[in-house]
């Protein structure tokens, strides 16, 4: 048997050894189109992970608005969704009470009056991953009619600048749409 696996392996040519492994140039060329393919899918990696931030930014703020007027529906009671500032970051509370009875506090928990009740915070605590702003300070949502004052565009943008719109109806629905060109899944605003 050990004769027959000798036969089947070439023989080097005339005195000379086979030629094994690789050239240094032939492992550079390798080496560099390696690094740049990383370079390139690391790039593509980045955008996608600062937009799937935008995106679940976004969704969070959506259900908080259903959240807001079911719970002002459930209480037959006004429930407001405010927008409050935060030095490290972006931060949204939901409460009863009067306008401006709830605010954040630096680590993202609600520091309401004592005729309020905080619902619901959301703090965000990175502002060069997404950033938060709205034309509105504060919206009420009615616990009879469902409706909610006033209508609203709230702006989540990525530090690339995409952004996602969600524009909140008087009805309480909410819209995305994307300023920034195509965006998979939003229609341009």
């Amino acid at each position: 048997m050990l004769s027959l696996v000798r036969r089947c392996t070439p023989r080097p040519p005339h005195g000379g050894s086979s030629r094994r492994g690789a050239s240094l140039v032939e492992g550079l060329l390798v080496a560099a189109l390696a690094s740049t393919l990383a370079a390139a899918s690391a790039a593509h990696f980045l955008q996608w992970r600062a937009r799937l931030g935008v995106e679940q930014v976004a969704a969070a703020f959506e259900t908080d608005v259903q959240l807001a007027r079911s719970l002002a529906l459930a209480q037959r009671d006004v429930v407001r969704l405010a927008f409050e500032p935060a030095p490290n970051g972006a931060c949204w509370l939901l409460h009863s009470g009067p306008r401006g009875s709830c605010q954040c506090s630096n680590e993202g928990q609600a520091l309401c009056e004592p005729a309020s009740q905080a619902f619901r915070v959301a703090h965000w605590p990175e502002p060069q991953a997404v950033r938060v702003s709205a034309n509105v300070r504060s919206l009420a949502f009615d616990g009879v009619r469902g409706t909610v004052t006033p209508a609203a565009t709230v702006r989540f943008s990525g530090p690339d600048g995409k952004a996602v719109h969600q524009v909140i109806s008087i009805m309480g629905r909410v819209r995305s749409c994307t300023p920034s060109g195509p965006w998979s899944g939003y229609k341009a605003c």
